[in-house]
């Protein structure tokens, strides 16, 4: 991601201290201008009056210029609408840029927002990275959720337009917002198909059912990678939102965080679930959520990843998560820490070669490095070659004698082999193709006995004396 944003980690008092920070070294930075820009004609000095000239230089010239990537703009509420206005023209006038802006806002309702951004936007622009958040003044502390600013609905859709001309954008980020009725779904009207980061931090929703809008849009971002959701009490109702976009098997994501949210073992089992038919997701993210009990979710992340209570299910549940963060170490058990580490190996690149692996640790070193087929003759035969291949790459001659002795030897040799399946395919092929030739015949058997008729009346209707007589006078 492009910016470190201070309510990322939900911490209000970070959020503060960067807010200061940057107030303050932005107005030294003002009172130290020395040489200042007058403004360059008469109608932007009318529309641009609430700002200083310091002001005016640093956030408006670089973009009516065209001639800035990064545009970071403070929200000020007394610049005019007018104002407001003109810079919105300024931005839709740009030609090359900015490729990255980001919006920042004091006030807990600001002014018509909207007119920054209401174009018109005739032409796809080439923002690649957009954020919007509220920064509270110098030396504020007191950012509670009934301080978040709110944004109107017009707000939301004139940043939708903004973002919907924007083909190329793959960070968005928002941060310390609430959001009132549908405005949700606005915002979720605007989403590029292209979008690859998503942050949400500090958000009131208010209605839960106001997420589903936003992960309907989100299924059909399909190089979506890193989703960001922190404080902004997340719990079951988002969770399985979340769940619907990582059974797609076209998904990218990769990076889910959940931090500080209202994340319980009811939401940990949900994300489990959904992840059986996911092959993406590498890393979770559940730090400062107090509802989680360490064992009962370590215990389904290992049922994920390794579960060895049989051969089926340590083969369906061959998943690629690497990372969980959030929950004690010291809760893990070492069969899912070998299987973190089985899944983070570079040489375990495909599900192949996971599985092997992990079927090396369940039947040989989980069991103190001592080979036992006892507890795994039950197996599924259909498993059988994995297991094979793996005795014969990491097992001595023995262990393979007592492998293939004590399997269900019956059931080896009564499962079809590939010669056995296409030889059946190619005989099923034939016997239809002779059903098709039967009735070929039989329809022109048919024919010939219709034929035959016909030929058997003209025939008879020759023989008749009239037509003889008829036939000697000419």
């Amino acid at each position: 991601m492009m910016w470190n944003v201070g309510w990322l980690d939900g911490s209000d008092d970070s959020s503060s201290a960067r807010s200061s920070e940057e107030s303050s070294s932005s107005s030294e930075e003002y009172n130290s201008d020395a040489e200042e820009t007058d403004f360059e004609d008469e109608e932007d000095a009318a529309a641009f009056q609430g700002l200083t000239k310091g002001q005016y230089r640093r956030e408006i010239l670089p973009v009516k210029d065209d001639c800035t990537d990064l545009f970071s703009y403070c929200f000020h509420d007394d610049l005019s609408d007018e104002g407001k206005m003109r810079l919105g023209s300024y931005l839709a006038m740009c030609e090359r840029g900015p490729t990255a802006f980001r919006v920042r806002l004091y006030e807990s309702a600001p002014q018509s927002v909207w007119l920054l951004f209401q174009g018109p936007w005739e032409q796809e622009h080439n923002l690649r990275q957009f954020a919007i958040e509220h920064l509270p003044p110098a030396g504020d502390d007191r950012l509670l959720p009934l301080d978040r600013t709110r944004l109107t609905s017009d707000d939301w859709t004139a940043i939708a337009g903004y973002l919907k001309k924007a083909p190329r954008l793959s960070v968005l980020e928002i941060g310390c917002l609430s959001f009132g009725q549908g405005q949700l779904e606005l915002l979720a009207s605007g989403l590029p198909p292209n979008l690859q980061d998503l942050t949400l931090g500090t958000l009131d929703i208010g209605d839960d059912s106001s997420w589903g809008h936003l992960f309907n849009a989100l299924k059909e971002c399909r190089q979506l990678k890193d989703i960001n959701v922190v404080n902004c009490g997340a719990g079951q109702h988002v969770c399985q939102g979340l769940a619907g976009i990582l059974q797609n098997r076209e998904t990218k994501v990769e990076t889910l965080s959940l931090n500080k949210n209202a994340i319980d073992d009811n939401c940990v089992r949900i994300l489990c679930a959904a992840l059986f038919g996911n092959s993406s997701l590498k890393t979770l993210h559940l730090q400062n959520n107090r509802r989680i009990t360490a064992d009962k979710c370590w215990a389904e992340v290992e049922r994920l990843v390794y579960d060895n209570s049989s051969l089926e299910r340590l083969h369906s549940c061959n998943h690629s998560l690497q990372h969980v963060f959030g929950l004690p170490v010291e809760a893990m058990t070492p069969q899912l820490w070998n299987a973190f580490h089985i899944n983070a190996d570079y040489e375990s690149s495909t599900p192949r070669s996971k599985f092997l692996q992990k079927l090396f640790h369940a039947i040989y070193a989980d069991r103190g490095n001592e080979f036992d087929i006892a507890p795994f003759v039950d197996y599924d035969v259909r498993l059988m070659p994995f297991v094979l291949s793996l005795a014969a790459m990491r097992f001595k001659i023995d262990c393979l004698y007592e492998l293939i002795k004590q399997w269900n030897v019956a059931e080896l040799f009564g499962f079809p082999s590939p010669e056995k399946e296409r030889l059946s395919a190619k005989m099923s092929n034939l016997e239809t193709e002779n059903i098709d030739l039967r009735n070929e015949v039989k329809l022109l058997k048919q024919e010939v006995a219709r034929l035959a008729s016909e030929n058997s009346k003209l025939k008879s209707e020759a023989m008749k004396p009239g037509k003889r007589a008829r036939t000697g006078d000419d």
